[in-house]
């Protein structure tokens, strides 16, 4: 449908983290910004300027840049091509060279970028069904240092997690965030580290 505007501006220009970005009508916003500045704080704290990122189900992008200004590097993953572009736009907007948005279904592009390169940290952000099991064994098997998990849904999210921990990864931090005040809904941010097996079967962090 078409867009009329009555008067004022096309679009606002926000500030998330240093990172400018463009607030259309039709946008998606995330509209707790202290819950989500919270949440994004959080994942800056478990990332280093030499880490090279992977960032799955990356939206139109605005974590991945903001990760960018951070990282060494960050892979954004999403399925949808106009919020792949909104992503690629965002990232020319900021002049980020260190950011490539890739516009594929996660469970094709991970192994690829996995294949062709160490990547030190991967964020999962999902929808409400979670990760394909295939995609986590895919992941575990190649054994970044740290999994970072964004969920806005505890079943998957037990699920996911019941997997990734068989596969050597311990849970470090897991914090729910009352995201919608009120209702049903909670998100939940879970980071976990690659672990290896004593003597004895117990896990030890392991220093990648």
């Amino acid at each position: 449908y078409p867009v009329f505007f009555v008067g004022g501006n096309e679009k606002v220009i926000a500030d998330e983290f240093g990172i400018k970005y463009p607030i259309l009508p039709m946008s998606f916003l995330q509209v707790n910004n202290q819950i989500k500045h919270s949440i994004y704080t959080q994942i800056l704290s478990n990332i280093s300027s030499n880490d090279v990122v992977l960032d799955a189900y990356s939206g139109a992008g605005l974590l991945s840049a903001i990760m960018a200004k951070k990282a060494k590097q960050v892979f954004a993953v999403e399925i949808d091509p106009s919020a792949c572009k909104a992503s690629q736009e965002l990232a020319k907007l900021n002049k980020i060279k260190n950011l490539e948005s890739i516009c594929d279904d996660v469970k094709n592009a991970v192994p690829k970028i996995l294949q062709n390169g160490k990547i030190d940290v991967v964020v999962l952000d999902p929808a409400r069904k979670g990760v394909e099991e295939e995609t986590l064994l895919t992941i575990s098997h190649h054994s970044p240092k740290q999994i970072i998990y964004l969920s806005c849904n505890p079943a998957t999210l037990a699920r996911d997690l019941k997997i990734l921990c068989s596969e050597g990864y311990q849970i470090e931090f897991a914090q729910p965030y009352d995201m919608f005040p009120q209702t049903a809904n909670v998100e939940t941010l879970v980071c976990l580290t690659k672990t290896k097996r004593s003597f004895y079967g117990k896990p030890t962090p392991t220093n990648n």
